[in-house]
């Protein structure tokens, strides 16, 4: 796709990807290069996920929750950790990704 996109005939889709306005798939998608149905939303196949080994299931929660905004990250937090560890997670996550953002 990288390669369609940088051949001269998609510049500005090219260009967007370059300075990471958008990512390959979708100037590709957007480009025409690849088809709209890949735009569609793909439903996790959880039975196979639970079929896993715990190290790629581990692998897949973390790469979903790197991926996921961090309200996302602090509603899994706080429905899933602080039920049980009784302290204030999310608020403590949220809070140090702010900072992060600062700096």
């Amino acid at each position: 796709m990288l390669l369609a996109l940088s051949s001269g005939k998609y510049p500005e889709a090219y260009a967007d990807v370059c300075a990471g306005r958008r990512t390959i798939r979708e100037a590709a998608i957007d480009a025409g290069i690849v088809s709209p149905e890949f735009a569609q939303p793909k439903t996790p196949d959880v039975e196979k996920f639970k079929k896993s080994s715990p190290k790629s299931q581990g692998k897949i929660l973390v790469q979903m929750f790197r991926a996921a905004a961090v309200e996302g990250q602090c509603f899994f937090i706080a429905s899933e950790l602080q039920p049980t560890l009784g302290m204030e997670l999310a608020q403590e996550w949220r809070q140090q990704n702010q900072q992060a953002g600062k700096r």
